[in-house]
């Protein structure tokens, strides 16, 4: 009966605990050693039921924990786990850009499928947009739970820069946007010149004072990274000096108003010098007058 009783227990998993009680040897012990060796053997100690069971899937456990960290995806599963929780970034508002492609800022996002809002890195996001050619500044806020705000802020077109024989478009920094100038942008300032960009916006701001000759003013060419020349839409060339632009160029643009010079046929203008002003003719218009004034010698009268 005991024997049924047994295996019925065993049966329904009912095991009962193991109890292990440590032995001392019967040997005569020293004096010192005997009181140590009764306490000891009072010693009973039960282990719990299932023990074993527990310590291995303790064992696997702390097996699978350290593979996940190892791996390093803990945040891979607690992202899952946020995404399923409701979490996962399923809209995106931009704001801010109208030359930049929308798709160019989602592709610089990097949106793995179904991320976690929680682990989405906006300060590694935030780098890749602002190393598109038009943007200047972005910033990236969370908005939970599932959506991300994304404010552009782009250069402005500020100048046209020549260079090795390509023209490229610059903002006010020297940075260079795009190496493609649409149409609308032909008529921004030309630069030419290696520190052009960098040199230019002393040069613009100040003829942006004289509308009258910056419209005539086809192309501004840095010489020697030291000063300017000024090339008009005639084809006319005029020489800046290296300082004090403002008093050669109101020189310049007083000699237009009263003198009608960009009318002339005059090829080069050279204001460098701060006491003088000297011009160099057309070589059609310069054969003409060297005709003329051989033709006086000749004939003794003034040319």
């Amino acid at each position: 009966m005991r024997a049924m009783s047994w295996m019925g227990a065993m049966q329904f998993g009912d095991v009962a605990p193991l109890r292990f009680r440590v032995a001392v040897p019967a040997t005569v012990l020293p004096q010192v050693l005997r009181r140590p060796a009764r306490l000891i053997s009072r010693i009973d100690v039960t282990l719990p039921k299932r023990a074993g069971l527990k310590a291995s899937l303790a064992f696997l456990a702390a097996v699978g924990l350290y593979g996940v960290i190892a791996g390093n995806h803990v945040n891979g599963i607690i992202g899952g786990l946020s995404s399923v929780a409701g979490l996962a970034v399923d809209a995106v508002r931009i704001t801010g850009q109208s030359e930049t492609a929308e798709l160019d800022i989602l592709r610089a996002l990097e949106l793995p499928n179904h991320g976690s809002i929680v682990f989405f890195d906006a300060e590694a996001a935030r780098g890749r947009l602002e190393a598109l050619a038009w943007v200047e500044s972005a910033t990236i806020r969370k908005v939970y739970p599932s959506t991300l705000d994304i404010q552009v802020t782009e250069r402005e077109p500020y100048a046209l820069w020549q260079r090795d024989g390509q023209v490229v478009l610059i903002d006010a920094d020297g940075h260079v946007i795009s190496d493609y100038v649409a149409g609308r942008f032909q008529r921004l300032p030309l630069v030419v010149g290696e520190g052009a960009p960098e040199a230019a916006p002393e040069l613009l701001a100040l003829l942006a004072e004289f509308p009258s000759l910056q419209e005539e003013v086809r192309a501004a060419t840095l010489v020697s990274g030291r000063r300017w020349d000024l090339t008009l839409r005639n084809g006319m060339t005029v020489h800046l000096p290296e300082d004090d632009l403002l008093p050669a160029i109101i020189q310049l643009v007083s000699l237009d108003q009263g003198n009608q010079l960009f009318a002339r046929d005059i090829e080069v203008i050279d204001l460098r010098m701060a006491d003088r002003m000297t011009v160099q003719l057309a070589p059609d218009v310069l054969e003409d007058v060297e005709d003329a004034v051989t033709r006086a010698r000749r004939t003794g009268g003034t040319p």
